[in-house]
């Protein structure tokens, strides 16, 4: 070591007389940097400009910090040199130490007292941030001791890499720009390698520094604080005189005033209440002192343990006794301390003080007035006396609520302190301790010793105690147990008789749409939690009753594991659900043999689950820790086998849920992964609590337990949901069918009446409605996911909670790097570790986004957009613009996890562009198209469009094509691109009428006026014309053989136009007939002329 030691200052020497020779460099190359930067900023900012400023920019950059690089080696080497004189005098002020004398203050006031408790409190919190600040000091040298190789072998590389390229630019170039940049950014990594290595060479010296400035700082602090609560023991002793004084004079005045006017007597009355007050002040401020003192000690205790944590990290690993050893520490730290209760007290405090201000400044105003002309003159000067006291009172109560809050303002400090440190602490611990082991791994040894511990556990020496409860236990109360316990068993027995008749009723209503009401259901939830507890009480009743016999040890533990049988209350309310006529069957509809099944699994697993907790919580409860090593561990292994077995036979029975239709020959992947990751993990953790994690172990398996709680629970508040949707769907789905009954038993009324029968019976009346059936897998498909999505959202943030404490334990995963990543900041390239812990957050990313961007639609259509006035091609664009905006954010985010940077992607800008160009241009084009049909929306869905000899309905529109449903129910695809670029017909874009044009020729000779008139009426009669545009007829033309006539309508709506126009047809040609008009023929005249010679034939 001293050989290493002597090479390294042999190095700072060489190099020290190179680093005063690189200073006056230094500064002449960086005045010519700030010429060159002037001078190019005078110029044009051209392109090659700017960036010719950017380098020299950086260049400045790091020559500024080569200086500063020179200037911290240079602090090193002096520290290395003084080394020796700098520890000498801090060894001497921490052995002259102890003969440091404070002043005497058993003669000092209250207000000087006052004065040095402030001092001190300041001086407290001065040393408080020195120490913190060479605790950080001390830590930062050994994270640098840590870093140095890591460090120095990049800097080497860089250091390389400059040479090289320094060696090629002065082969190749002749730019002396080029070169001073090389240069700088050379020696740039020279120095901070040198000064890398100083600050290694020192690290040892400034550590031993560090501990004796916080061994100094410790000593300082230990003494002004006893020096502190010495002051502030006298100054609550001479606060209790001083209030004490008043009270005295208060009874001699109330001896003197018994017989004396009100208003004498009111003020002797505020006297006393401000004497009260003030001993009240003054007893909260010495109690708020003690509770400083304990928040102190406290601390201190916790920054003990959390040193003693950081010391022994390394050894936990070694043996389980450490670990074990902080366990009981951690487990008797102080509880977080109350701040919002203190908060609320000075808020309390402050409000007083106002109040005692209003009064001093009332009382100030009454002491001016004249005195009370009723009162004697001896009786205004008593007055007088009374009100220049009670000032004096009010006066003080001031400055000791002042001073009161001013003390608890310190608590506040003190509390937050505590309890950051606690905090902090846990977190440390969570996360070293989840990975330390407790308990020694399997052996032979630990076979052999658990067969000792479970001789004992079932010896009936330990079990004969039992009958001996009743004789160590009170009387009375054990007569008071018995007899409630009796009287649960009654009322119990009553009820449940009871409960099964009111199944028995309700089940029959179940399903049928007039009688089924959603309360049976929650009603039944409810009913069934009840009935879960009363058994598990009296459980919970016996385990109070032995744990109270403490005499016994075993029987007083036993009683505490069974205190809490939770397993036991979980288990009756599943049974109570899985009744024949009960809520999983009757209300839920799911298979019988199915779900009792299950349940026989499910009640075996209890036999022995319940059992084995009870051993496990009776272990953990024992005093010797062998017991839980041994016993615990047994029984948790046992309990996690019975465990993994009852999922295997879940596995077996195929429950729907999870075992979904697939198609013939493909595998249930989900089912088969979902349960056997189920059935591996108890294992899993069984092999880590016989490696020596057991308290890990079983820390992980109640959570899962919990989990698997909170699971149950979102299942069946999503079933509870989905049968109040279909009780909805069929009362909604009655309704309607109820109104069209009214509207035929309204049509056969008014045909009667228009037949005039003079009566019916009531059974031609009386309609009978059936009950829809409603398909329960079709009810609202998407709300039903829109559910599903929000349920998962809801478990997977309750079960974060759950698993809050377990994050620490896994901040491993921080330690884990996969792949590194270079960004650039301020002109600085930065080297950044991806870990495994970001992969991970990139993924739930991910799938978090395609959650959203399949669910958010959807719930904005059900929550928002269906209660706005939007047309459909409004509210598909909010939802699709949504979707983009969300899927965009979520790549950004779970990329930039994984340390994508979009900055550096400019080549796939220009393969972008380049493809955009050639081959992708269409595909751009029509996605652009779609972005301009959502905003200026020229076709919405349910517009009837014609394109290109095509007429159909829009039915979906996409970001590349829209999707248009011919009237043969053909789905045609059509590119965005044409409803922008071609012309089209949208019959419904504006305004969906229509009008249909009908043209009718009959014969010359007919009656015009009279087939106008039939025409109008045969348009007026037909239910699909408007009246509003009215229908119109035209006499158009007039021919030798014919008029033309033609007729105007207008249609609601394009889907009406062929119904308008055959009905308009058929009343046209019945009206005709009915009035001997014929359709006009046409008409072909042949004129046969008498053959006659021709002139020449002769």
């Amino acid at each position: 070591m001293r050989i290493w030691f002597s090479l390294l200052l042999f190095l700072f020497s060489i190099t020290s007389g190179w680093t005063f020779a690189v200073k006056e460099e230094n500064e002449s190359r960086l005045t010519l940097l700030d010429q060159k930067i002037e001078a190019l900023h005078q110029q044009n900012q051209t392109p090659e400009v700017i960036k010719t400023l950017d380098s020299l920019t950086e260049a400045k950059n790091q020559l500024e910090k080569t200086i500063e690089f020179h200037n911290q080696t240079r602090r090193y080497r002096e520290l290395v040199t003084n080394f020796s004189e700098q520890t000498q005098a801090l060894a001497e002020q921490i052995s002259a130490f102890s003969t440091t004398e404070f002043p005497d203050f058993s003669n000092w006031e209250e207000e000087k007292l006052t004065q040095e408790i402030t001092e001190q409190d300041k001086r407290l919190e001065q040393l408080e941030q020195s120490r913190s600040n060479n605790k950080n000091e001390l830590q930062a040298v050994e994270q640098g001791i840590d870093e140095f190789a890591y460090l120095s072998e990049q800097l080497r590389e860089k250091i390389k890499k400059a040479e090289s390229q320094l060696k090629h630019e002065q082969q190749q170039t002749d730019s002396e720009d080029a070169l001073l940049l090389l240069e700088i950014a050379h020696q740039y990594y020279v120095s901070q390698l040198y000064a890398l290595e100083a600050k290694q060479l020192s690290a040892g010296n400034r550590r031993t520094l560090a501990k004796q400035r916080i061994q100094l700082n410790n000593l300082k602090i230990e003494a002004r604080q006893a020096y502190r609560n010495n002051l502030q023991r006298r100054l609550s002793r001479v606060m209790r005189t001083n209030a004490a004084e008043p009270s005295q004079s208060n009874e001699e005045l109330s001896q003197e005033l018994d017989d004396q006017p009100k208003a004498l007597k009111r003020l002797l009355q505020e006297n006393k209440r401000y004497t009260r007050d003030l001993a009240t002040i003054s007893d909260k401020t010495e109690q708020v002192q003690q509770q400083q003192q304990a928040a102190t000690e406290q601390t201190e205790t916790v920054n003990s343990t959390a040193d003693d944590l950081e010391t022994m990290a390394e050894w936990l690993k070694l043996s389980p006794a450490f670990s074990e050893n902080l366990r009981t520490r951690l487990n008797r730290l102080p509880s977080n301390p109350p701040i919002d209760a203190l908060d609320k007290d000075i808020a309390q405090n402050q409000i007083k003080k106002y109040e005692y201000q209003q009064q001093y400044d009332s009382l100030k105003e009454l002491a001016l007035r004249p005195r009370t002309k009723e009162l004697t003159p001896d009786q205004q000067k008593k007055e007088q006396e009374l009100i220049e006291t009670n000032l004096t009172l009010i006066d003080r109560l001031l400055d000791r609520s002042d001073a009161l809050i001013y003390q608890q303002a310190t608590l506040k400090v003190a509390y937050e302190n505590l309890n950051t440190n606690l905090n902090d602490l846990r977190s440390q611990a969570n996360k070293r301790l989840f990975w330390a082991p407790n308990a020694n791994p399997l052996s032979v040894n630990l076979i052999t010793n658990t067969w000792e511990k479970l001789k004992w556990f079932f010896s009936p020496f330990q079990w004969i105690n039992l009958i001996k409860v009743p004789t160590v236990v009170d009387i009375s109360t054990l007569i008071f147990v018995m007899s409630f316990i009796g009287v649960i068993i009654i009322l119990l027995s009553w009820i449940r008789k009871h409960w099964k008749k009111y199944l028995a009723s309700t089940s029959q209503q179940i399903g049928k749409v007039t009688q089924d009401k959603f309360r049976f259901s929650t009603l039944n939830v409810c009913a069934s939690f009840i009935l879960a507890w009363p058994f598990p009480f009296i459980v919970a009743l016996v385990g109070v009753l032995l744990s109270s016999a403490w005499q016994y040890p075993f029987v007083h533990h036993l009683g505490q594991a069974l205190a809490i049988p939770v397993a036991l209350a979980v288990f009756c309310f599943i049974r109570e659900l899985v009744r024949s006529d009960g809520l999983f069957i009757s209300h839920f509809g799911w298979d019988l043999g199915l779900v009792h099944r299950c349940f026989a699994h499910y009640r075996r697993l209890l036999w022995v689950y319940f059992p084995m907790m009870v051993i496990q919580d009776f272990a953990n409860l024992y005093s010797d820790i062998d017991v839980s090593a041994t016993l615990g561990r047994l029984a948790f292994v046992i309990s996690n086998i019975a465990i993994s077995f009852f999922l295997w036979r879940l596995y077996h029975e195929k429950i729907p849920m999870t075992y979904g239709e697939v198609p013939e020959g493909k595998a249930h992947i989900g089912h088969n992964l979902f349960w056997w990751a189920l059935i591996i993990i108890p294992q899993v953790l069984n092999y880590t609590a016989l490696k020596g994690y057991l308290t890990s172990s079983q820390s992980v398996m109640a959570k899962l337990e919990v989990s698997a709680v909170l699971g149950v629970v979102t299942l069946l508040v999503y079933y509870l949901i989905k049968r109040l949707m279909l009780i909805q769907k069929r009362r909604l789905a009655f309704d309607r069918a109820k109104a069209k009954r009214q509207e035929i038993l309204a049509q056969r009324l008014a045909e009667m009446k228009e037949e005039k029968e003079d009566s019916f019976s009531s059974s031609e009346m009386q309609i009978e409605i059936e009950e829809p059936e409603v398909d329960l897998e079709k009810i609202s498909a998407q709300s039903l996911r829109l559910l599903r999505s929000l349920l998962l959202l809801i478990y997977l943030s309750v079960v974060a909670v759950v698993w809050s404490d377990f994050y620490q334990a896994i901040t491993f995963l921080e330690d884990i790097t996969l792949w590194d990543v270079t960004s650039t900041i301020d002109g600085i390239d930065e080297l950044s570790a991806i870990s495994l812990k970001s992969l991970l957050l990139a993924i739930l990313a991910f799938w978090l986004t395609a959650i959203i961007a399949r669910d958010m639609p959807g719930a904005m259509e059900l929550l928002i957009l269906q209660h706005l006035d939007l047309s459909p091609g409004t509210g598909y664009a909010i939802t699709s613009l949504t979707r983009y905006v969300a899927i965009f954010l979520g790549i950004i985010i779970g990329s930039g996890l994984i340390g994508f940077d979009w900055s550096k992607m400019q080549w796939l800008v220009a393969a972008l562009g380049v493809g955009l160009g050639f081959g992708m241009q269409e595909i751009f084009a029509n996605f652009i198209s779609g972005l301009i049909i959502l905003f200026e929306k020229p076709i919405r869905i349910g517009d009837t469009v014609t394109i290109r000899q095509l007429t159909g309905v829009v039915a979906v529109i996409k970001t590349r094509a829209t999707t248009i449903v011919d009237w043969d129910r053909k789905e045609v695809i059509v590119p965005n691109k044409a409803f922008v670029t071609e012309q089209f017909i949208n019959w419904s874009l504006s305004d969906p009428i229509t009008r249909v044009t009908i043209s009718i020729s009959v014969k010359y000779l007919a009656d015009s006026e009279l087939v106008t008139k039939l025409l109008f009426e045969a348009a007026e009669e037909c239910d699909l014309v408007l009246d509003n545009p009215a229908p119109e007829v035209f006499f158009l033309t007039l021919t030798a053989d014919s008029q033309n006539f033609e007729v105007r309508a207008y249609a609601a709506e394009t889907a009406h136009r062929l119904s308008l126009t055959h009905d308009l047809h058929n009343r046209i040609k019945t009206k005709f007939i009915q009035h001997n008009i014929s359709i006009a023929h046409p008409q072909l005249e042949v004129t046969i002329k008498k053959k006659q010679a021709h002139p020449l034939s002769h």
